[in-house]
């Protein structure tokens, strides 16, 4: 099944797809449920896990140039859940999407077509069931 990634790459046009270093970033999904209710004081909001605020959840792994916050979105790709099926189980629980209301299936797809898109550039990353399992590896690597 193919998606889009909330329109995030339909009007980036990078000058360069280089990147010399990867930022794995991790949130505290206590914190993070604080802050993503504070952005939308004026909604009706529930957040995914929000009885679990020890979890630290994967928000994603980022090729970049030091010094910068890209690049981004290198592939006009689509992104196949279906590729993510042996560890989809893995992804509801710790890379998930904060809204208990929307689709993980859209923050995943984000992930991919912004920044695994730019890491598929490295062979370890070559494929989104390569980005996304070696994202849940970092994550027992560097436990918080």
């Amino acid at each position: 099944m193919g998606a889009t990634a909330r329109g995030v790459c339909s009007d980036v046009e990078e000058t360069s797809k280089d990147f010399n270093e990867l930022k794995f970033t991790q949130l505290w999904g206590h914190s993070s449920c604080i802050q993503f209710k504070e952005l939308h004081i004026h909604e009706q909001v529930n957040c995914r896990y929000a009885d679990q605020p020890s979890i630290f959840s994967i928000h994603g792994i980022w090729p970049t140039q030091t010094g910068t916050s890209g690049p981004n979105c290198c592939q006009k790709e689509k992104f196949d859940l279906s590729m993510l099926e042996p560890i989809k189980s893995k992804l509801d629980l710790y890379w998930y999407e904060i809204s208990a209301t929307k689709d993980p299936q859209e923050f995943w797809s984000h992930e991919w077509l912004k920044h695994g898109s730019c890491a598929e550039a490295l062979p370890v990353f070559s494929t989104e069931l390569k980005y996304f399992s070696e994202g849940l590896n970092f994550r027992t690597k560097y436990d918080l």
